[in-house]
């Protein structure tokens, strides 16, 4: 049994609203290939697959981990890239009652390793090769480090592998329904109640946190999205441009797309120009993508000869994006453009939507979604009201269910009533929608004075010289802290603290909010996906540097005083 904060009253309460069911993921690819056998499925590089064909190769890849001894509870790495390979072996998995654990395909051994060894895994799954490192080679250089592995599954694999590995082609070209019985998959069909997914976090700062779930608290998480805010149908075809092993990618070019009987197009690599090229071959009519990818597309120099036409909803997945790309982003691709505010460990408790006025949809994270409460709480926990800022926490039916082995600290995390603490400082308009003003951790205190980071990258985000930028904390010996400002300058532009004071100045923003150091650079750090900015790394290098400063008597070449 897999430990977790699920109780018998949980299930009684979510299952009562409606929220939770007693159906698997592989019952809904089941359900809408026999509604619409010849209905699209998956398009990714290697073609087209029908709903058919993919319910048919869940239940032969099912059959074939059975047979190679793959258990109930069993944990499975998967570390592909947007293929359709990562679709088959993950709900073959959720038809035995196997765990899934998905694994970012620009992870390298140290957080690989770290995620198959704590979560004892039995297998993985990689491809031969991919961007020319051999992913073969690395994982056989782990397996001292993983005893537990018995299997190594290989996607893709042209050449002979030898007796320590699996190909995946060879079991999906092996007719083994046809020799077995196939109602041993009715036997060890798990409950909708079991845990059957661990996902990880960014590891940013860390190492990556593992996270359990179920099939209905995910479901009732991405339903809210595929009924409520993308309203997708079978008509849709919905286009993974972010990476499907986590996060947004996952949760609307997946999950959500299979709730709504969609077709799912999974881009294998991102460039700009093949991003553009994807969604007009696809005629994709929804989309998700990280910050830095939907940004990346509209700096693309021919983006206007793209026929975007189908695309109604853009889903920004991942941090918060300046307004002004927000609306660019409308204008120039002609759609929707969402953003949905969550976390891993959490869930994904508000989303802007497709009616809901521009201004809202570029400034704030949206309303709660159904079935989920949210609130604004100060340091002791007690509701604010309306228009102050406070700690965002919320709870409902699609929350994680806990800490990979440690349960007991996810519940103490939560506390008695289940809030979760989502360490960002927001707040609640009159009318319900949530603008996020910050991370509590990411406060710069300047003599006393709280400044939000956040709101000061927002403004600066609209200085037309500034392609992307990050406030953090700097230390101070007088004051404590000050504003640094880590700015990326538009192509052939440059920036100084003076000239982002004047921007700030024209704004009315207060003078104590001003960064009084400018660092330039040419990319931001973050975190693999692309998703977020590395904000602890900035800060290092920030701190290190005034140190090395002040031992040296060195002045501040961008500094403000």
């Amino acid at each position: 049994m897999i430990e977790s904060i699920l109780t018998p009253e949980l299930i009684e309460r979510y299952t009562r609203c409606g929220a939770w069911g007693n159906r698997i993921w592989p019952d809904y690819i089941d359900e809408t290939a026999r509604g619409a056998p010849d209905r699209t499925a998956v398009i990714d590089s290697r073609g087209s697959m029908t709903y058919a064909e993919l319910s048919r190769l869940i239940d032969r890849l099912a059959l074939h981990l059975v047979e190679h001894g793959i258990r109930k509870e069993d944990r499975f790495g998967i570390q592909l890239p947007n293929w359709r390979e990562f679709l088959l072996m993950r709900f073959a998995l959720a038809k035995i009652g196997a765990i899934a654990v998905p694994l970012p395909i620009d992870w390298r051994q140290k957080e690989v390793q770290h995620v198959l060894a704590a979560t004892e895994a039995a297998g993985v799954l990689v491809p031969r090769v991919h961007h020319d490192r051999d992913y073969v080679r690395e994982i056989r250089e782990l397996e001292s480090a993983c005893p537990s592995i018995r299997m190594i599954v290989v996607a893709r694999a042209d050449d002979a592998l030898g007796l320590a590995c699996e190909r995946l082609d060879a079991w999906l070209g092996d007719p083994i329904e046809q020799r077995t019985d196939r109602s041993v998959l009715e036997r060890l069909r798990p409950d909708a109640n079991d845990i059957d997914l661990v996902v990880t976090t960014s590891g940013s700062t860390a190492a990556p946190k593992m996270i359990v779930r179920t099939a209905n608290c995910f479901m009732a998480t991405a339903r809210q999205f595929a009924d409520h805010r993308g309203h997708l149908s079978g008509a849709d075809v919905v286009a993974a441009i972010a990476p499907i092993a986590r996060g947004m990618g996952y949760y609307v070019g997946v999950a959500g797309a299979i709730l709504g009987g969609s077709s799912m197009a999974l881009l294998e690599r991102f460039t700009p120009q093949h991003a553009l090229s994807w969604l007009e071959s696809t005629r994709a009519t929804v989309a998700v993508a990280v910050p830095t990818q939907i940004v990346k597309m509209l700096e693309a120099p021919d983006l206007d000869r793209y026929d975007l036409g189908n695309l109604r909803i853009l889903v920004n997945g991942g941090a918060a994006i300046a307004p002004s790309v927000a609306e660019e982003a409308e204008r120039r691709l002609g759609c929707v453009l969402l953003t949905a505010y969550g976390s891993v460990e959490g869930a994904t408790p508000t989303c802007t939507a497709p009616d809901d006025p521009p201004l809202k949809r570029y400034r704030s994270v949206g309303r709660t979604m159904p079935g989920m409460e949210l609130r604004i709480v100060d340091s002791a926990g007690e509701p604010l009201p309306v228009g102050s800022a406070g700690e965002v926490v919320y709870r409902g039916p699609g929350m994680s269910l806990g800490f990979w082995r440690n349960a007991q600290g996810y519940a103490a995390m939560l506390g008695r009533d289940g809030w979760f603490p989502s360490g960002d400082l927001g707040v609640l308009d009159g009318e319900g929608y949530l603008t996020i003003v910050g991370r509590i951790k990411e406060i710069i205190i300047r003599g006393g004075i709280n400044i939000s980071p956040t709101e000061v990258e927002g403004l600066l985000q609209e200085h037309p010289e500034v392609a992307a930028v990050a406030v953090v904390k700097m230390p101070d010996p007088v004051l404590g802290e000050r504003c640094c400002a880590f700015v990326v300058p538009v192509a052939g532009k440059t920036v100084s603290v003076a000239s982002l004071a004047r921007f700030l100045e024209q704004k009315g923003v207060a003078k104590y909010k001003f960064p009084e150091r400018a660092e330039l650079r040419s990319r931001l750090p973050t975190t693999p996906d692309g998703s977020k900015i590395m904000r602890k790394a900035l800060e290092d290098e920030i701190a290190d540097l005034v140190a090395r400063e002040s031992s040296a008597s060195f002045p501040r070449s961008h500094s403000m005083t």
